[in-house]
């Protein structure tokens, strides 16, 4: 009987215990870093001549961007300011390898945005400015992953 009593108790110890697991803070590395999109911001900034813009960039959730958007770009043509926001890597749909080159690709496109701000707004061409967009920001994001440098001129045949 006493046991019986002993192994019950101890059951009823364990079973309260927590697991050790509980005792442990363990946060996962996040796939892309506030200093990453930085980095990057400051490189394209360079690479597409928009270095006299104030530009910062944020990881955002995504209740705070246009639904079925991955990033925003807000600025200010007078105050030469701009504020990126790009999604946050936890609501993302893809596999986390894919994250980082995605992340990057909407700090290009939202960069190429940029450029095209001295254009007058039109509703009706919005589509075809974003076509435009991520074709431009597509190009060269795949040409800086290519072992083609973009400080280099591209052979002409």
């Amino acid at each position: 009987m006493v046991r019986l009593l002993t192994f019950a108790l101890l059951l009823v110890s364990l079973g309260n215990a927590a697991p050790a697991s509980r005792n442990r803070v363990t946060t996962p590395l996040p796939v892309v870093t506030e200093e990453q999109t930085h980095d990057w911001l400051k490189l394209w900034q360079k690479r597409l001549r928009l270095e006299d813009w104030k530009i910062e960039v944020k990881i955002v959730r995504i209740w705070e961007l246009e639904h079925g958007t991955l990033g925003h770009i807000d600025w200010s043509s007078p105050h030469r300011t701009a504020v990126i926001k790009v999604l946050n890597p936890a609501d993302y749909e893809l596999p986390a390898d894919k994250i980082p080159a995605d992340m990057e690709l909407s700090i290009v496109h939202e960069l190429v945005h940029l450029h095209l701000s001295v254009l007058p707004l039109n509703k009706s061409s919005r589509n075809a400015e974003e076509q435009v967009v991520s074709m431009i920001a597509d190009a060269l994001v795949s040409l800086e992953h290519s072992s083609v440098s973009l400080e280099e001129p591209l052979a002409r045949k």
